[in-house]
């Protein structure tokens, strides 16, 4: 049940025997109510709000940190592919059978869609450049950038107390894996945010994930 006004110190009301922390009012179930039981129930209270200033927040500050646009996205929402799976198998990067962050040695597509779906929340970040698609070296320190600026924004992320975390980028980055290896399917993961992934414009987009 939620206070008004709301309260930010925890107090006891001695009319109704109920515990007021942060707005909401805690029932004195009885006697044996211990102050454990009670943290307990605060710090899932903390918690729960945390999560809504995440879901506020963490996009705007992405966009402050330099991505050109980024939103939340509930974690079911993310479309998985399995059949995307044959473009890693193609080794047009060179990478599959070599890194540990790439397949087969990443795991399944279900093992890994199982890893993802423990998350509640994918932030999703996204760079956009003009550059010709077919310019290699131009796409690599593109996909480097955007690894460092998530990593960065992830180190961020743990200094708020968020230690439970894992990374998609642009590419494998380290023992991150890419969106590919996940299977994700990106169009449809941007537009579920009102992101452009695919255009005729002249300029290449590139996605990275923090799932929390």
């Amino acid at each position: 049940i939620r206070s008004s006004p709301r309260v930010r110190n925890c107090i006891k009301t001695r009319k109704t025997g109920m515990h007021v922390h942060s707005g909401f009012l805690i029932p004195k179930l009885c006697p044996r109510f211990t102050a454990r039981a009670e943290a307990g129930i605060i710090s899932r209270i903390k918690t729960k709000q945390l999560g809504v200033f995440q879901m506020q927040d963490y996009a705007a500050l992405a966009k402050e940190a330099g991505f050109t646009d980024a939103a939340c996205l509930p974690v079911r929402e993310l479309v998985v592919v399995p059949e995307y799976r044959a473009f890693c198998e193609q080794n047009l990067c060179g990478n599959y059978g070599v890194l540990p962050a790439c397949p087969p040695m990443s795991g399944t597509v279900e093992e890994m869609t199982a890893a993802m779906r423990r998350y509640q929340t994918a932030l999703i970040l996204m760079n956009e450049i003009t550059a010709d698609y077919h310019d290699t070296a131009a796409q690599k320190a593109a996909k480097i950038h955007q690894n460092l600026l998530t990593e960065q924004f992830m180190a961020r992320m743990q200094a708020d107390g968020l230690h439970d975390l894992l990374m998609m980028g642009a590419g494998p980055w380290k023992h991150a894996s890419c969106l590919s290896a996940y299977c994700v399917d990106a169009q449809k993961m941007a537009d579920a945010v009102h992101m452009k992934c695919w255009a005729n414009d002249g300029k290449v987009r590139y996605f990275s994930l923090i799932l929390f």
